[in-house]
């Protein structure tokens, strides 16, 4: 695991802190965020978030109020022990692509599978300059109606299985609605 003991530079200016500051309020107060999920949507309307149908609106104390939570550093515990790896601080971590996707073979560009998000794990094990070997699916084949149920330890599988590393997750999916 590398440290990082480089200076830290500040390289955005006052004026432009406040312009990216003054935009994700903007964004999260009057745009809103997509929710799929009725129990997240559920849990944000008790917190006093502005909920439309699947939209919600937060306001922007409340974001800075649960980031707030987050812890600054923290520790993945891996398999194998001698895997593990700290996260934040000076700590630095590297791993593979977080699930493309698409893959190409050869001349063919298609949609990622399941089996090629399994492939690319045990690829991404191999390299000893990597920390985790992922933990993503991307998945944009799956039907809204069959979502509910390819859970979140179904698609991890290949990460919990086939690795003896930390593994950094999220699960990301592309739903196409229906007309």
């Amino acid at each position: 695991m590398f440290v990082n003991t480089m200076p830290r530079y500040e390289i955005l200016s006052p004026d432009a802190l406040t312009t990216l500051d003054k935009g994700w309020r903007r964004i999260v107060s009057e745009i809103g965020v997509e929710f799929m999920s009725e129990r997240a949507l559920e849990l944000f309307r008790a917190a006093g978030q502005k909920v439309e149908d699947s939209n919600v609106r937060f306001d922007p104390d409340f974001v800075l109020e649960q980031v707030a939570k987050a812890p600054r550093e923290f520790d993945v515990q891996a398999r194998n022990p001698a895997n593990s790896i700290h996260i934040g601080g000076d700590h630095m971590s590297f791993s593979g692509v977080y699930g493309p996707p698409f893959v190409r073979e050869g001349e063919v560009r298609r949609d990622a599978t399941l089996d090629d998000f399994h492939r690319f794990t045990m690829l991404a094990q191999s390299f000893p300059e990597l920390d985790s070997a992922g933990g993503v699916i991307s998945s944009r084949t799956t039907p809204r109606s069959t979502h509910a149920t390819l859970t979140w330890c179904t698609r991890c599988r290949p990460s919990l299985t086939r690795s003896t590393w930390a593994m950094l997750s999220r699960v990301s999916t592309h739903v196409t609605r229906s007309p």
